[in-house]
């Protein structure tokens, strides 16, 4: 099964049924139950149970009655192991579909709420079909100033970026 096709169907289901929201908040609950217990996934993806057992497994799970059939064809299917590449697809879909464009900040020291907010302000132009959203990292690696990355392509405005630029002008 591929995993681009199974997850956009299952996202195309959730639309029609308005639960976006809903399966969004409980998907983020799932990883993070699996990033607790990964023996779980192994235990589902396992020719040891049947698949009546694994859905009774599913079954006890307080979720979406749709995310819980999601959660069994991901069974049947022994893809349970691919919860985080459809996490991460289910993510995509998702922000394109709320047109949010999360940007990626790397900085040297943490920012203030100001600065957050302005460092958007600056941002927001340039995605005005989008609403912006910072996902911000401080890097200790950084010496000063900031890298921003959205969708692989990122903007070098740390200090040694200018230092190293400063140096091949010299």
């Amino acid at each position: 099964m591929n995993i681009e096709r199974i997850t956009k169907a299952f996202f195309e289901l959730v639309k029609e049924e308005d639960k976006i929201d809903v399966i969004s908040d409980q998907f983020d609950d799932f990883k993070h139950q699996m990033e607790l217990s990964p023996s779980w996934v192994t235990l589902m993806d396992s020719p040891m149970l049947t698949l009546i057992e694994k859905i009774k497994m599913i079954d006890q799970l307080t979720y979406d009655v749709h995310f819980l059939s999601f959660l069994k064809v991901l069974s049947e299917h022994h893809m349970m192991h691919e919860y985080e590449k459809i996490y991460s697809e289910w993510s995509n879909l998702n922000r394109l579909f709320q047109k949010i464009a999360y940007i990626r900040v790397y900085t040297a020291k943490k920012l203030t709420k100001v600065q957050e907010e302005a460092l958007v302000k600056v941002l927001q132009p340039r995605f005005s079909d989008k609403k912006v959203m910072l996902r911000v990292t401080v890097d200790d690696n950084l010496i000063g100033g900031m890298v921003t990355v959205y969708k692989g392509q990122s903007l070098d405005q740390s200090t040694l970026r200018e230092l190293e630029e400063l140096f091949t002008t010299i």
